[in-house]
């Protein structure tokens, strides 16, 4: 009976805490991108091309970064989030700049299967 009763409690915080994490990113204006290059080699040509990902820096702790994928264009994040460690090899080769957003980022909405 007290399972029960969980559920739509855990239900209900899922949701609030979601909405509080897209309210805070459109109130939020300023974020550090990274600029991820990664070598990609053609398969047809066999020559390496160089792929640009942007990923914004949503919070950070003492040894780690929560990151995800951001269209800059847009200026949309992907909820597909990966957290890293500040010294990975991920940020070997990484670029670092702070962005100012007039109205914030938007959260692209979740794919539902």
């Amino acid at each position: 009976m007290k399972f029960l009763l969980l559920i739509p409690i855990v239900y209900f915080a899922s949701l609030v805490f979601f909405h509080l994490g897209e309210n805070e990113a459109q109130r939020r204006d300023e974020y550090l991108i990274i600029k991820y290059e990664e070598k990609i080699k053609d398969k047809k040509t066999g020559k390496e091309k160089i792929k640009e990902t942007d990923f914004v820096v949503i919070t950070e702790s003492k040894n780690n970064l929560l990151i995800a994928p951001v269209d800059l264009d847009e200026k949309a994040i992907t909820p597909t989030y990966s957290i890293i460690e500040a010294k990975s090899k991920f940020n070997k080769l990484v670029k670092l700049e702070a962005m100012k957003f007039n109205g914030g980022l938007k959260i692209d909405p979740i794919k539902t299967k």
